[in-house]
């Protein structure tokens, strides 16, 4: 999953318009700064289990283009949730029950009794999407508008505007 964010703030237009060279670097400096500050949230944001998904994102960078990924396999799935079908593995099932300590309520159920059921109920019910990748861009959205305009009023100042 990936993120494209334009921002089409008149400040910042007008300043890059006026002083290209003095405002691009200060707005290059605050996009990525936007871009990890994007990152961490969503990684505070993310499900937990083994911290894989949170671990995979990751910000690349150009000048002036900024990318932030998480390049989990199951990402798209936790963010968007499944319809019916799909089953993870019985091993991968056992780590999950295990690692949230979760016991069978019915006496005498074994743990993988447990997870062979939970596994049907993906299969039947497909798992509810936790979203936390694009909600990170909207948490984060009136702080981006500031670091960019930030950047167009340090790049103004160093020319006297």
């Amino acid at each position: 999953m990936k993120i494209k964010i334009t921002d089409n703030s008149a400040q910042v237009a007008d300043a890059i318009a006026r002083a290209p060279e003095q405002v691009l670097p200060e707005i290059d400096k605050a996009m990525f700064r936007a871009a990890i500050e994007i990152a961490d949230q969503q990684k505070l944001d993310a499900p937990k289990f083994r911290s894989e998904m949170a671990n995979s994102i990751q910000v690349t960078a150009k000048p002036l283009e900024y990318k932030v990924t998480a390049n989990s396999k199951h990402a798209v799935y936790v963010e968007e949730g499944t319809g019916a079908g799909g089953r993870p593995t019985l091993k991968e099932m056992l780590a999950w029950i295990t690692l949230k300590r979760i016991t069978p309520r019915t006496p005498g159920m074994t743990t993988t009794q447990l997870a062979e059921l939970l596994r049907h109920n993906i299969v039947n019910f497909g798992i509810k999407p936790q979203p936390f990748f694009f909600k990170a861009v909207d948490k984060k959205r009136s702080r981006l508008t500031e670091l960019l305009e930030s950047a167009a009023a340090a790049g103004m100042a160093k020319v006297g505007g």
